[in-house]
């Protein structure tokens, strides 16, 4: 008898994931020993995250407590996905500088109790840490400031 509901319904979804991940990466080749393909580090992390799902589906069997689920919550979830979509909006016209400020003040929202403080300096150093990283560090070609601020 499933005891721990949480712990049933968070392995189940590992597996979901992980059986979606593994689908989607068969499209893909494996290559050979000696030349991996593309498919091979997807479908080993699809299998890891298919194992993890089945241990932790095992444990909330095994647990001593009886636990329900809990109410999910919508404004917190919404307020976690939703800076996915506003990065993509906004990475090509107002560049980093636009995009992680966006996605840091709209995720530090889903907090209940938001600090302006904390959320802008979490903001210009997480900002001044991607452009260093991934602009001038790993030369990808991502904007700093986008085609919303003209040519500079």
């Amino acid at each position: 008898m499933v005891k721990n509901k949480t712990e049933l319904a968070s392995g189940l979804l590992f597996i979901a994931f992980g059986v979606a991940f593994l689908a989607l990466s068969l499209q893909y080749g494996f290559g050979t020993a000696r030349r991996l393909g593309p498919a091979v580090f997807p479908v080993i992390l699809a299998a890891i995250l298919i194992g993890l799902g089945a241990i932790v589906c095992f444990s909330s069997l095994a647990s001593d407590e009886i636990k329900s689920l809990p109410k999910l919550d919508i404004r917190g979830a919404f307020l976690i996905l939703a800076p996915i979509a506003v990065f993509g909006a906004t990475i090509r016209g107002g560049g980093l500088v636009v995009a992680v400020p966006a996605i840091i003040a709209i995720s530090s929202l889903a907090g209940r109790s938001p600090s302006f403080m904390r959320i802008a300096l979490s903001a210009v150093l997480t900002t001044a840490f991607c452009v260093t990283v991934f602009r001038y560090g790993l030369g990808l070609p991502i904007p700093v400031l986008g085609s919303w601020f003209g040519k500079w």
